[in-house]
């Protein structure tokens, strides 16, 4: 019973994971071009439109210099989900609904869609093979409902309650009932909105600027402990004859390697973004640093973010006698986000009027 404690535990606490992966611009410095006019976003999909959307979490880590050495681990986490849109109604202010008797769900006033999610599928690999989970179990099938407000921005998320419902139905009862007691679907809908404003929160605001090279700075954490300042450059771009733009965007703890990657970028104007930020690594380490990229493709309207890879690697190396090999650490991390749209099919009468 504790090996089954243990990998709830895993496959559900990946705080860590979660935390060395938000990027904050805590600091802002000199445009290498002149700022554009805004882009003007709306959250505008049709009432009744459906999207596959697909999220997968890939993760390896691997350590050189241990003794015994150390095989490289690759874990891959995904989750397949259909989101049907739906126009809410305006309800009453702090509209209530109870499900099941379990919880109460408070619709907030400012709801403009109710977008219904239906998890396909969940599931998690390690080093290409399955790993069995109840939890993932329980989320086949799973109905949500994510409030959003009129620009997209997450207002709520309701129907977690219904885990626990879905592993007393689908799962032994000693086994749910063990289950049950690890699973807190506060926690899960905690982590859920944490990915969709990762995701979706950047474009949230109404509009977005076109920019150039944009350098700005952030304290990140790295997996295990400690901090690093995380330099970025950012471009945000109009795309062609489509109504989209494009978000792209480097990081790199080294502010050198970064400036040369860039045309006529200075390592001095991205040491200016670091402001009073500083890295606060353990004794035990010797170095550490954190690169990556991102790629966001986002509609200028109907479902925002269609799009989006994320990737970071962060390697740090601890204190080591003289004459000894240090070991090295090192987690590759890609987050990949897309929704697809699905045409939906007429009603085959509406379909014969002229």
């Amino acid at each position: 019973m504790r090996d089954l404690e243990q990998k709830v535990n895993r496959i559900m606490n990946r705080r860590s994971f979660k935390q060395w992966l938000s990027l904050p611009c805590l600091w802002t410095v000199a445009l290498l071009t002149v700022q554009a006019q805004p882009v003007e976003l709306e959250y505008a999909p049709d009432d009744g439109a459906v999207f596959n959307v697909v999220e997968t979490v890939t993760r390896v880590t691997s350590v050189t210099g241990a003794d015994p050495a150390v095989d490289p681990v690759t874990d891959v986490r995904m989750r397949e989900s259909v989101v049907t849109v739906a126009a809410a109604a305006v309800p009453d202010p702090d509209t209530v609904i109870t499900t099941g008797g379990l919880t109460v769900d408070v619709v907030p006033d400012s709801t403009a869609f109710s977008n219904k999610v239906t998890i396909q599928a969940q599931s998690l690999t390690r080093n290409d093979n399955a790993v069995a989970s109840p939890l993932h179990a329980a989320f086949s099938g799973l109905e949500l409902t994510y409030h959003l407000d009129d620009q997209g921005k997450l207002l709520e998320i309701a129907g977690y309650e219904g885990v626990r419902a879905a592993m007393t139905a689908k799962l032994p009862d000693k086994l749910a009932a063990t289950l049950l007691k690890l699973v807190n679907h506060e926690t899960l809908r905690h982590q859920d909105r944490a990915s969709y404003e990762e995701v979706h929160g950047p474009f949230t605001e109404g509009s977005v600027t076109p920019v150039v090279n944009e350098v700005s700075a952030a304290s990140h954490a790295l997996p295990s402990e400690g901090s690093v300042v995380l330099y970025s450059v950012s471009t945000i771009a109009t795309v062609p004859d489509e109504d989209k733009i494009r978000l792209t965007r480097t990081f790199n703890s080294d502010a050198a390697a970064l400036a040369m990657e860039f045309d006529g970028l200075e390592e001095a104007t991205i040491l200016e973004a670091q402001g009073m930020l500083a890295s606060t690594l353990p004794d035990t380490y010797a170095s550490a640093t954190v690169s990556g990229s991102e790629e966001v493709l986002v509609q200028t309207g109907g479902a925002l973010v269609e799009s989006r890879t994320l990737m970071l690697v962060a390697e740090w190396t601890l204190q080591a006698p003289d004459g000894t090999t240090p070991e090295v650490h090192k987690v590759e991390e890609t987050r990949e986000f897309t929704a697809t749209a699905v045409e939906v099919q007429a009603d085959a009468a509406t379909a014969a009027q002229p």
